[in-house]
């Protein structure tokens, strides 16, 4: 899920998932998947800018356990 930088395009790998990209800088990209399947997901990033960035990784796993992680930097 995600945009492809070189070409502009939005692509979705990921069957029902989606990724909206607000129009404004200040504002969050996002990537919901509702029914994802167990195993290891794999999250890439490509700065468009110099400078800090955070990433923030929410999961509802079973018995509606809320599991979040963070990564930060530069």
């Amino acid at each position: 899920m995600g945009l492809d930088f070189l070409t502009g395009n939005e692509f979705s790998e990921i069957p029902g998932a989606l990724f909206s990209r607000p129009n404004f800088d200040d504002e969050l990209d996002f990537i919901f998947i509702p029914d994802a399947l167990d195993g290891n997901y794999q999250i890439k990033l490509m700065g468009t800018d110099e400078g800090d960035y955070t990433v923030v990784v929410q999961s509802l796993g079973h018995q509606d356990v809320l599991t979040l992680a963070e990564f930060s930097g530069m």
